[in-house]
């Protein structure tokens, strides 16, 4: 702060003195005379030009404010890569892009049709699987050697 306070005063500095050589100049370019080399003395005013008022006032701290009007494209510094645990249909997005998320916070809702099929046809093989094992829901499964897929492959 002081090195700024020091430009400003070198500045007024520089102004008042041009001010003042100006002033002088055109004085001894109309011919202002005068005893004291052309600048003529205080209360004289013999055939120059006329006097200048001068205004003074204090030295006040004030802020500016810097803007810049531009036009581009922002990038974030911040980014996430969002990846699904299972395919399927987006059916609803629940946010607007630009939105901060918290993680696990739900961003899409799919239509679950093609899950339930699918989960349906899982089930039907399991199904399947436990009935050629011969296990049902009172029985638990037979061992190893019972099981005929199990011989046949130990055969084979």
């Amino acid at each position: 702060m002081v090195h700024r306070s020091s430009l400003y005063c070198g500045a007024i500095i520089a102004l008042l003195s041009l001010t003042l050589i100006g002033c002088a100049q055109q004085s001894a370019s109309k011919g202002g005379g005068g005893g004291r080399g052309g600048r003529g003395s205080r209360g004289e005013r013999g055939g120059g030009g006329q006097p200048v008022s001068v205004r003074t006032a204090p030295v006040q701290r004030i802020s500016v404010q810097r803007s810049v009007d531009l036009s581009g494209t922002l990038v974030s510094p911040d980014q996430a890569r969002v990846s699904s645990e299972v395919a399927g249909v987006v059916r609803d997005v629940l946010i607007e892009i630009g939105q901060e998320v918290t993680a696990g916070q739900e961003l899409v809702r799919l239509d679950t049709t093609e899950l339930n099929l699918a989960l349906q046809r899982a089930e039907s093989a399991l199904r399947q699987t436990e009935a050629q094992l011969g296990i049902t829901e009172g029985n638990p499964a037979p061992p190893d050697d019972q099981i005929s897929a199990v011989r046949t492959a130990a055969a084979n």
